[in-house]
This record gives C-alpha cells, structure tokens and sequence, in this order.
C-alpha cells in the first residue's frame, strides 16, 4: 500500500494499492490529534508514505502568516513521519508545487471548497509519485506502452 498526506489542521489522505490504483481516500479533522487516532488504527500493510512538505518562506506573506502560529502543519508531518518510521515504509517528501502536474496525470483539477479538499491534495501527491515510479500511467496513456 501506498499512502498519501495532505498535512494541516484538516489533513487529506488517500491510499493506493500496490499497483497504483486509488483504494480509498478521506479528510481527518482536529489536527496532530486526529492524525494519530487515524494512524493509531491504520493497521494496512504499508510500503510508502507520501507527503507533502511545508516550509515557511521568506517572504512577507509566508512569514506574517506563521507570526504566533503553533505550526500545526509542521507538528502533523511529524507524528505522520514518526509513525511511518516505526512501520518501516519509505517516507517521500513532495513539494506542494507537484500537484499543477499532477492535476494533469490524474485527469482532474481540484474543486470545491478548501476546507474540502484536502484528499483531493492528497490523492494527485499520491498520482504524481506512483507514475513517476512507474506504478501508474498519467491518464490518457494508460492503454499505451511508454517503452
């Protein structure tokens, strides 16, 4: 199994079979709490975990909006990175700028509210790792081999 994160308050998750294909996908309310009740009772063979990194950057907008912040996000991406090290999976840290090419290896943009979201995150950092593995084909080619 592959699992995906899109970490923060609301954190999004989806989960990829072996071979690449969406098993099943969700949004987990109250933060670093609710994160370690999920992973407390993820009991699913796991190969992979991937998620998407968070850095404050240098620029007024980034900075003033960290001012005073418990960095939740931060504190996610910990417990999800402990508890994956304690499982043994490979830990994969994707930039959130992947997802503009990932939209288009998944064949869909994300839409709706952004507190709605977030799986749809997650599910296009899980699609853009497993085709640039090559555990899945970016949508179109997947009749096509690319040898």
């Amino acid at each position: 199994m592959y699992l995906a994160f899109d970490p923060g308050e609301v954190t999004g998750w989806a989960e990829f079979t072996a071979h690449g294909e969406i098993a099943d996908s969700g949004q987990i309310n109250n933060g670093v709490e609710g994160v370690t009740s999920f992973l407390m009772g993820y009991d699913k063979p796991l190969h992979t975990v991937i998620i998407e990194s968070y850095m404050v950057r240098p620029d007024n907008h980034s900075v003033k909006a960290n001012v005073g912040s418990k960095m939740e996000t931060v504190q996610v991406i910990g417990v999800i990175r402990g508890w994956a090290f304690t499982k043994k999976a490979e830990i994969v840290m994707q930039q959130p700028q992947v997802k503009k090419v990932a939209e288009l290896h998944a064949g869909f943009k994300v839409k709706g509210d952004h507190k709605n979201t977030h799986w749809q995150d997650a599910v296009l950092h899980g699609v853009y790792y497993l085709v640039k593995i090559g555990k899945r084909k970016p949508k179109g080619l997947e009749g096509y081999n690319m040898l």
